[in-house]
C-alpha cells in the first residue's frame, strides 16, 4: 500500500511514498496419512502478491512447484523435504522462507499368504508350484511393495517333512508385515514289492534267496 503524504510549503509540494515490506510465512498440515499436505500461506505484502512454491520433492516431477496461494502437495515418498515459498509484492518487494516437512507412513501393508498344502513326496515346493503371497497398502500401489520369503525345514526329506514358509511384505516406507504358509511333504504310499518267480526244487536243493531269487521293491519316494 502506498501512503501519500502531501504538504504544501510555499509553492512546493512534497510527496513521500511508504512501501509495505514483504514478509513470507506459511504453515502446513496433513490432510491424509499418505503424504498429502496442505500449505496455508500467511505472508504479508502489497497486493497483488505472486507465489512461487518449491516442495523439494523432485520425485513428484511437474507437481514439485506451484503458484497457488494455498496449495496442497502429494509427496512421492516418505522422508523429510525442504519446502520453500517465495513471494513478490506489487511494489517489487521479495521475500522467501523454507521449512522442513516430514512425511512418514506408519501403516503396515496387508499381506495374504497362499493356502497351506499337504503334498506327496518329490513335489516341487518353489512358489511357482505352491503359490505366492500378495499384499496391499493403504498408501502405495502393489508395484512398490516388496515381497520375500524364508523357509524353515523340519522333519526328513523326502519322507515326511514340513516347510514353515514365512512371507514378508515391505512397503516403500519400510513398514513390514508377515504371514506363515505351512507346506507338508507326506509319504502315505507303501513301496511296491515284486517277488521272485515261483519255482520247484528238489528236497535237498539250496533254498537260500541267493539261489531261489530275491524280492525287489520300488517306492514313489526317494531318500
Amino acid at each position: 500500500a502506498y501512503e501519500m503524504l502531501r504538504s504544501l510549503v510555499g509553492s512546493e509540494m512534497c510527496i513521500r511514498d511508504s512501501i509495505m515490506p514483504c514478509n513470507t510465512a506459511f504453515i502446513s498440515q496433513n490432510t491424509t496419512s499418505c503424504g498429502n499436505i496442505l500449505f496455508t500461506n500467511q505472508s504479508a505484502g502489497a497486493a497483488p502478491i505472486t507465489y512461487a512454491w518449491n516442495f523439494g520433492d523432485p520425485g513428484s516431477s511437474i507437481n514439485n512447484s506451484s503458484s497457488v496461494q494455498n496449495p496442497s502437495h502429494q509427496f512421492s515418498a516418505c522422508g523429510s523435504f525442504r519446502v520453500c515459498l517465495k513471494i513478490t509484492g506489487r511494489d517489487g518487494c521479495m521475500d522467501s522462507t523454507c521449512q522442513t516437512v516430514t512425511y512418514q507412513d506408519q501403516v503396515k501393508p496387508i499381506i495374504t499368504c497362499p493356502k497351506d498344502l499337504i503334498l506327496p513326496c518329490n513335489s516341487g515346493v518353489n512358489p511357482s508350484s505352491t503359490g505366492f503371497a500378495t499384499a496391499t497398502d493403504n498408501c502405495m500401489s502393489t508395484a512398490v511393495i516388496g515381497i520375500s520369503f524364508s523357509d524353515l525345514l523340519s522333519g526328513s526329506l523326502s519322507c515326511n517333512a514340513t516347510f514353515t514358509r514365512t512371507w514378508v511384505a515391505t512397503d516403500a516406507c519400510k513398514n513390514a508385515s508377515s504371514c506363515v504358509q505351512m507346506i507338508k511333504i507326506k509319504d502315505s504310499l507303501p513301496p511296491i514289492i515284486k517277488c521272485p518267480q515261483n519255482i520247484s526244487v528238489q528236497c535237498t536243493a539250496d533254498t537260500n534267496p541267493s539261489t531261489t531269487g530275491t524280492a525287489t521293491a520300488t517306492d514313489d519316494c526317494t531318500i
